[in-house]
């Protein structure tokens, strides 16, 4: 075994250091120090459980990290830094949100479409583009304070009766089966049909989106003008009544007894034209023409006077 000098150990020893180091940064940490990192800042009333060195993702790819989370006033401020060449558009709804069931926390960045203007150094996202969802930790304190709030013998009883509702229910409960496993196989086949119909209603919603203060006010409306509504149906309703009374008991004789009186009075009109048929027979053709006698009845009538041609016989 050749054994090596001290100075020449300690040598090796730094340099596998120094190279171990240089991997650990370059090749694990990812740490570039010629890249142009891009610096962006937000401002938040909670963390929402974010802390240094938490992912950040544009749709679930990675593109940086939470360099730090500072108190400010009024809440905290978030730095973030950003791969070189990241493309984060402006209006980008940035949301804190959990990793997994463990709580590690992460800040996501979602758009409907990726295109510019982008975030750039020294940008700051907007607050009204920010979403803090709950932490682990307080969903675990809400769920322990709901339960907290239970009463066990209330709960006993409950459990108690659903037993007793269910205790000769098998074959209802076999029918149930059935029919959920005949609906889901129809899901299943009709599947396309429910992802458009579901698409539809989503763009649907998307395009009321705005509308809610208009449609609760026009519900009021309608709720304060549905008693004179009714009122008016109710009206109709007695009117309908009264009118079939008035026309099937006074009216109704008087109509037939004019209608025999017309009959009796009146000439037969269609023995009447087929007499006057011979005699306008030879008038079909002639045509009046309106302009030439309007022309006339200018010529005798041009002002307030009237003018009349005389003719004087010669003797």
């Amino acid at each position: 075994m050749i054994k090596l000098p001290s100075p020449v150990t300690l040598l090796l020893l730094a340099l596998i250091t120094v190279l171990g180091s240089v991997y650990i940064g370059f090749g694990v940490l990812k740490i570039d120090p010629l890249s142009d990192r891009i610096r962006v800042t937000a401002e938040v009333a909670e963390s929402g459980g974010l802390m240094d060195n938490s992912e950040v993702t544009l749709r679930g790819v990675h593109i940086g990290e939470v360099t730090s989370v500072q108190q400010i006033d009024g809440g905290l401020s978030i730095r973030m830094e950003l791969d070189e060449g990241a493309q984060v558009p402006l209006n980008a709804k940035m949301r804190i949100a959990n990793l997994s069931a463990a709580g590690e926390q992460f800040v996501d960045f979602t758009a409907d479409r990726l295109v510019g203007p982008y975030l750039t150094d020294g940008s700051r996202v907007a607050r009204q583009n920010i979403r803090v969802g709950s932490t682990v930790a307080e969903s675990l304190a809400n769920i322990d304070a709901l339960t907290g709030a239970l009463d066990p013998a209330k709960v006993s009883r409950l459990v108690d009766n659903v037993q007793r509702g269910l205790d000769g229910r098998r074959d209802d409960f076999a029918k149930m089966m059935d029919a959920t496993t005949r609906f889901s196989a129809m899901l299943r086949d009709k599947r396309v049909e429910v992802r458009e119909l579901y698409r539809n209603v989503q763009i649907l919603g998307d395009r009321f989106d705005g509308y809610g203060p208009k449609v609760g006010a026009a519900a009021r409306d309608i709720g304060e003008a549905l008693p004179d509504v009714l009122f008016i149906i109710r009206e109709f309703k007695r009117y309908s009544y009264v009118g079939e009374k008035v026309w099937q008991d006074p009216f109704s004789p008087l109509v037939d007894k004019l209608d025999e009186y017309c009959k009796t009075l009146c000439p037969d009109f269609a023995l009447v034209a087929a007499m006057l048929k011979p005699v306008t027979r030879e008038l079909r053709g002639t045509r009046a023409d309106i302009g030439q006698l309007m022309r006339a009845m200018t010529g005798i009538f041009p002002g307030d006077s009237m003018r009349v041609a005389v003719t004087v016989p010669t003797p």
